[in-house]
């Protein structure tokens, strides 16, 4: 995933692409289902997010799947760094990192449902990947407009916000006072055009300077060949 694309909607603008479906759950798991080695790693080293996936048993099973390969076709690896970008989650892709599996980190200064919200977040971002890459390619070879660019991946980046309000409450995950990324998450508008109005506003009103717009468009002059 992008890096920013967190950033995005934490700072209030955007995330990385649109996500395929994901299975509703019907009933938790009996027995659960041991963690892979790689996603046992995770919620040792986040004993916060230990505690808030205790809490909601059918996510489970789906992580499992995701670290595993099942889902994917590629594992999972754990990072237990704090993102190198400094922002609040990140993955590497799987053509980014030595093995051909991704990479997933989550920093560790915030609640543990929100630590789950954002791990699954990207989780479900790393079906994303040919999309961007599709798009990057375009754009290296001057096959797609600045502006087209900038637009279409900020339109998938809130498509993947859409996915993720959905993954959101088909498996209850559900924000407390003290889960801010999660509610930031939840709030966001479902419409693209209303998406954008209330990103203006709340950058206006957090003081903010980050447009994913503009970031993209950016981005685009940086990946000319």
């Amino acid at each position: 995933m992008n890096v920013r694309a967190l950033t995005a909607l934490v700072a209030l603008a955007t995330i990385s692409a649109a996500c395929p479906s994901f299975s509703s759950p019907t009933s938790a798991p009996a027995p659960q289902a041991p963690a892979p080695a790689e996603m046992e790693r995770m919620i040792t080293a986040r004993t916060s997010m230990r505690g808030a996936l205790d809490d909601h048993p059918l996510i489970r099973p789906w992580m499992i799947a995701r670290f595993d390969g099942t889902t994917l076709g590629y594992r999972v690896l754990w990072d237990p760094k704090d993102p190198e970008s400094g922002q609040t989650a990140e993955h590497v892709p799987r053509h980014s990192s030595a093995g051909g599996n991704s990479i997933l980190r989550v920093a560790d200064r915030y609640s543990g449902v929100d630590q789950l919200g954002l791990a699954c977040f990207e989780l479900l971002n790393m079906d994303s990947t040919d999309k961007h890459d599709e798009l990057w390619s375009l754009a290296r070879r001057g096959r797609i407009g600045r502006d087209d660019f900038a637009r279409k991946m900020t339109r998938m980046e809130h498509q993947a916000v859409v996915r993720f309000q959905n993954f959101s409450r088909e498996y209850g995950l559900k924000p407390a006072a003290s889960d801010v990324f999660l509610q930031r998450f939840l709030d966001t508008p479902a419409g693209f055009d209303e998406f954008l109005a209330w990103s203006a506003r709340l950058r206006v009103a957090e003081g903010s300077t980050y447009d994913p717009i503009v970031y993209w468009a950016q981005m685009y002059d940086t990946r000319r060949e």
